[in-house]
């Protein structure tokens, strides 16, 4: 359950809250990253219905807007206004999820024009989200209908700037927002991607389950409801992998609600694992489900993922160490050498099997 409040060099003399975590310590290689291929161009023809140009969903299965499978292999990044990102682009990922405000000093043409030269330049995709209102209000763990619709409003206010990266943006519309398994969950939802259409995103719309993210049942009963609310058919949905609130803390446990996920696929639902920490019962929803367990299965399972995070610091002048959520120690973000990250960054980024470079293709649409 991911915790952001304001961003770094605001936090200097108090430190970052640990987010949620899941994880444990594994065998790590210094061997240097090699860039996996992006797929061959053209496999699957737009559905009519979808009138977007870019990444767009059909048959349980995200494509991007060349019409290749595209799966999230990445990481999450909470503080956009420190210099994380080239570190970012070493590790090997091929999307970014991250943490936009404007309540916090920067204009919306500057989030997306860092969004743009920062990520969709570094041949990233880019899932920008929202984890606060306007007003300062959390969405995490936040069940207030109101709350979200004010995040919405925010998103149709600013869609003349951010829909210009429609082509190369999938937009996760709030953090961790929703009651567990409640229509009151689906119907604010539908509620929500019929006004971000009217406004004119048509591209993808990533929605978190409810119960700080952690909840199987939202998207187990009613995310075909919310899926078939959408006349672009146009959305993919995220589950948060950590230790409490759903109760699936143990490998057994992650594997099982990991298959019922992927079982979603039938019905046209495509779930993404787009948080999960460093284990080792680190955090306030401690597991010791490791994150190379936490790939494994759902590399098996055909789910995509994102770790939290590259740059969620614990310490003061945005530095981490290892009991923290952070995969860098100096920054917050800063990667240059495998001696700067931290025991969970370096399982990420150098281990042979898993490691971001050897499983994250880039999307087609970057192609040279």
């Amino acid at each position: 359950m991911s915790w952001f409040d304001r961003p770094w060099r605001l936090m200097l003399s108090t430190p970052l809250l640990a987010v949620l975590g899941a994880c444990h310590q594994a065998p790590v290689s210094a061997v240097p990253p090699a860039r996996a291929a992006a797929p061959a161009a053209g496999q699957v023809s737009r559905p009519a219905y979808n009138t977007g140009n870019g990444f767009f969903v059909y048959e349980g299965t995200l494509y991007d807007a060349n019409g290749n499978e595209f799966r999230i292999r990445g990481v999450n990044r909470t503080h956009y206004d420190s210099n994380s990102q080239a570190g970012i682009a070493k590790s090997g990922a091929n999307a970014v999820r991250v943490f936009v405000e404007t309540n916090y000093g920067a204009a919306v043409a500057d989030l997306v024009n860092i969004v743009r030269s920062q990520h969709i330049a570094e041949k990233e995709v880019p899932i920008p989200t929202s984890p606060v209102t306007t007003g300062g209000v959390k969405t995490t763990c936040n069940d207030d209908p109101g709350v979200l619709a004010a995040v919405v409003s925010n998103w149709v206010a600013t869609a003349s700037q951010w829909t210009k990266l429609d082509k190369y943006m999938i937009l996760n519309i709030a953090n961790e927002w929703g009651p567990a398994n409640s229509p009151v969950w689906r119907d604010a939802y539908a509620n929500a991607i019929a006004s971000l259409r009217a406004a004119g995103y048509l591209g993808t719309l990533l929605i978190d389950t409810g119960g700080c993210g952690q909840d199987p049942g939202d998207l187990i009963n009613y995310a075909s409801a919310v899926f078939n609310s959408d006349p672009q058919k146009n959305v993919m949905f995220a589950f948060h992998f950590y230790g409490l609130v759903s109760g699936h803390s143990t490998t057994t446990e992650m594997n099982t609600i990991f298959a019922e996920l992927a079982g979603l696929r039938t019905q046209g639902i495509v779930v993404a694992v787009t948080e999960f920490g460093p284990g080792r019962d680190i955090g306030p929803s401690p597991t010791m489900v490791t994150p190379l367990e936490v790939i494994a299965a759902a590399e098996a399972n055909q789910l995509g993922w994102a770790a939290w995070a590259w740059d969620d610091n614990n310490l003061a002048n945005g530095r981490s160490d290892d009991h923290s959520f952070s995969m860098t120690y100096a920054g917050p973000g800063i990667y240059a050498f495998p001696a700067d990250l931290t025991e969970y960054g370096r399982q990420l980024v150098l281990d042979p099997t898993y490691r971001l470079s050897a499983l994250a293709k880039r999307a087609s649409v970057f192609a040279r």
